[in-house]
């Protein structure tokens, strides 16, 4: 009896442990520090083993130095984008085993995708443009997200000089005209965590691993588009943690949840679906 109540148990969790997918969210990491393990156990707590990592992958050292303790804690390196702090492309797209400087991976059977675009690449711009416009227009999934590091307006007071100017000119365009397909951004490079939109399109800033930066929350027009905060967290580490039902036939919602570092504690929520703007709630501090 003990025997048959162990499988029926076993078997009854499947569907529950099948039936999201979880993905930490951590840019601007490339450092093995406090912070960095602050975030690792934070994340381990929660189960969540599937890294998108938005950019600054490397700040010195090696990438075996700064990552080999999240290999070896069972953290797979599942979307990746290039930032301005790396070895090389090359050597990173290596280490992390990347299809390219830029590239589509998806998963729920092909209706979450993920478009991750090298934003510091001045040199092939248009080249990531045209490939974007056609994995845009061709794409069927219910959420699509790009990935890229430098975010396309401007969101706090900081005002990069690396700031590559082409790429944001160029993929606005895009935004504007994809927009009901876009579910969201993914970038980092501020240092901050916050999720905030363009218009009406969410962005989801993750930041907040090294060297959190104090900000002040936006709302203004630029370039003719509205640049609204609607969660804003800093100073501390943060991580954001996707939460995607499996079966995205049956709603096109995901879960983001903003989660503290040093408690674990989730400190807001949010719900996106493709072509509307983010709803939210934020528990207190």
């Amino acid at each position: 009896m003990k025997l048959a109540s162990y499988f029926l148990a076993f078997f009854l969790t499947i569907p529950l442990i099948a039936a999201e997918l979880q993905f930490g969210i951590i840019g601007d990491a490339g450092r093995w520090n406090s912070n960095a393990q602050m975030l690792l156990a934070s994340m381990a707590e929660f189960n969540v083993k599937k890294l998108i990592m938005p950019g600054d992958n490397l700040y010195e050292g090696t990438y075996e130095q700064q990552w080999g303790e999240w290999k070896n804690a069972g953290f797979s390196f599942d979307v990746i984008a290039l930032g301005n702090h790396n070895e090389t492309y090359q050597a990173e797209i290596k280490f992390f085993q990347m299809p390219g400087e830029y590239f589509s991976k998806t998963y729920a059977f092909g209706e979450i995708q993920y478009l991750v675009l090298n934003s510091d690449n001045t040199s092939n711009v248009t080249k990531q443009m045209t490939w974007l416009k056609a994995q845009l227009k061709a794409s069927t999934a219910k959420q699509i997200y790009l990935v890229y590091h430098h975010p396309t307006y401007k969101v706090g007071r900081y005002i990069p000089t690396e700031q590559k100017k082409n790429f944001q000119l160029k993929i606005r365009p895009l935004l504007k005209t994809y927009r009901h397909k876009i579910t969201a951004l993914i970038v980092g490079h501020e240092h901050i965590t916050s999720l905030m939109h363009f218009d009406t399109l969410p962005v989801v800033i993750s930041g907040c691993t090294q060297s959190p930066r104090d900000e002040v929350p936006l709302n203004n027009i630029q370039s003719g588009v509205r640049v609204r905060t609607a969660i804003h967290l800093d100073s501390e580490p943060f991580w954001v943690m996707q939460v995607t039902p499996q079966d995205i036939t049956a709603t096109d919602a995901s879960e983001f949840l903003f989660i503290r570092g040093r408690d674990s504690k989730v400190m807001c929520r949010a719900t996106i679906k493709t072509g509307q703007s983010a709803t939210y709630r934020c528990d207190g501090a």
